[in-house]
């Protein structure tokens, strides 16, 4: 028997119910099945007088219908507050992902939502329910408050506050937020809850306004040879004048293969890719020939719900070639799984040989670190990222005027409408005598690498005298020149004046 007030009278509700008093105020006590007791406070004053007996009897009624409608339904009598319906969904989250990693697949679904469980959808909804829904939530007025009672107010207060508090966050993100607040209320409404929830109301995107910083062609060059530039560092102190050696570590094996992200990136347009699920996979390459007996080079991409084919500049396959005879000395062929592999096994760093490399993400703030690109730029519309490489890709072929924005939409896997919007900044009266110079790509460089160490040893100018003499010499890896020639050389030039005299005949060119 719970403690009561002696001096107010028990009150009869029901066979199973009664009100009775404690600490002067009035108690609705429900006897349920199997022995289970439900005990709820009116906040009535329990002082003994008709006029609080009454109020208590009528509260009680309505609150008695309430509970027992939900016992006979088999809901659960405790309040779902936000706080612990975001509990819920943060485990039901932990379970679903574990039984996605262990089946290889995405048979558990987000609650109420159409995605499934993965690394990177726990980690949003987790840090979405952490800084965004639970402080607001867990104030005083709101903390206690059962989700059905949840007003349109509260979310409209929600939103301004939000709104207030990260007044720089992308609409993108800011709709990610509100995605996780309605999948709390639907998971409310799966385990049984009957109400409407308030509408959610996602701010506009403002795409043109907002769109990413292109990349213009000299930031393009400084990129590409500050990467050069590190994984062709020498180790000076163990080094002669004339026979340097080149430094060919971890920091140098992952940025050549940054070289080679950076130009897939820009020679396909696709988005730049940050989860496994994403990534390039071999299979997805397609190097075929066609009917009049030209090479074309696609790519397939799953991406935003849907799939659709990238049309590949003719350079990513020097890329391509290229990135095969950096993993040759590795082991690693080109039946593997994934485009970008680990080459080496760090045990600190629990890597191993031939696993997947999600992301270039660290190697990319790194670059743009040192070259000092987004000092102090908040903006998204100021910063140079990853998709600036994309949008590169989009605005010469719109400048160039070999494809129709329909075209170009259904290659880059966006809507027309995006083209529009993103894109619409393009002058082909201002950009044209610059964006129609060829491609950049057109005589860059060839990597040769010892046989023997798998080094790095140096670079060539594509489809050179030097080119040629190292690939006909056989010591080393070198990506075969388009048109190889039998060598004949009839100077007493070494290799090193041979690519230095080659390299001075380009930059002039060049300038």
């Amino acid at each position: 028997m719970p403690i009561v007030d002696d001096h107010v009278d028990q009150i009869l509700m029901e066979d199973n119910a009664y009100l009775f008093g404690r600490g002067g105020i009035y108690y609705l006590r429900i006897n349920l099945p199997n022995g289970k007791q439900h005990i709820r406070t009116l906040k009535v004053k329990a002082d003994g007088s008709d006029e609080k007996k009454l109020m208590a009897i009528g509260k009680a009624k309505v609150l008695y219908d309430e509970i027992m409608s939900r016992v006979n339904a088999s809901l659960s009598l405790d309040k779902l507050t936000v706080s612990r319906l975001c509990d819920i969904f943060i485990k039901n989250g932990e379970r679903g992902l574990k039984v996605n990693q262990e089946s290889k697949s995405e048979v558990a679904r987000i609650d109420g939502g159409r995605g499934a469980w993965t690394t990177q959808s726990l980690s949003q909804s987790k840090i979405a329910i952490k800084q965004h829904i639970l402080p607001f939530f867990t104030k005083k007025d709101l903390a206690t408050r059962d989700i059905t009672q949840i007003q349109q107010m509260d979310i409209d207060n929600w939103i301004r506050w939000r709104q207030e508090r990260y007044p720089d966050e992308a609409p993108g993100t800011f709709a990610k937020r509100n995605t996780t607040m309605r999948h709390i209320f639907k998971l409310a409404r799966r385990m049984g809850e009957r109400f409407t929830p308030p509408q959610i109301e996602d701010i506009p995107k403002e795409i043109g306004k907002r769109r990413r910083k292109v990349i213009s062609d000299d930031q393009y060059i400084e990129l590409l040879q500050h990467v050069k530039d590190v994984y062709s560092k020498e180790r000076s102190h163990l080094s002669t004048d004339k026979n340097p050696e080149p430094l060919w570590g971890r920091n140098q094996k992952y940025a050549y293969m940054f070289r080679i992200w950076l130009e897939t990136i820009s020679f396909t347009g696709i988005r730049p890719w940050t989860t496994l699920k994403n990534a390039i996979k071999m299979e997805h390459i397609q190097n075929q020939v066609d009917g009049r007996g030209k090479e074309t080079l696609t790519l397939r991409r799953f991406e935003k719900g849907h799939d659709y084919v990238a049309v590949a500049s003719p350079y990513w396959k020097r890329s391509l070639d290229r990135l095969e005879m950096f993993y040759k000395p590795f082991g690693i062929t080109n039946d593997r799984e994934y485009m970008f592999v680990h080459p080496e096994t760090y045990q600190g760093d629990k890597i191993k040989a031939g696993e997947p490399i999600i992301n270039f993400r660290s190697q990319w703030e790194t670059a743009i670190g040192w070259l000092g690109w987004n000092d102090r730029k908040i903006l998204q519309s100021e910063r140079i990222s990853p998709y600036s490489l994309r949008h590169r890709f989009a605005g010469k072929k719109l400048i160039e005027n070999e494809i129709s924005p329909f075209e170009l939409s259904q290659i880059m896997g966006t809507s027309l409408k995006i083209i529009s919007l993103i894109y619409v900044h393009y002058s082909s009266v201002a950009n044209y005598s610059r964006l129609t110079q060829g491609d950049l790509e057109a005589t860059i460089d060839i990597d040769y690498f010892d046989k023997k160490t798998g080094r790095r040893e140096g670079s060539v100018i594509a489809n050179s005298l030097a080119h040629q003499r190292v690939y006909q010499g056989g010591h080393n890896f070198i990506v075969a020149p388009d048109e190889v020639i039998p060598f004949k050389d009839a100077s007493e030039m070494s290799l090193q004046e041979l690519v230095d005299r080659e390299t001075i005949v380009e930059r002039d060119h060049r300038e």
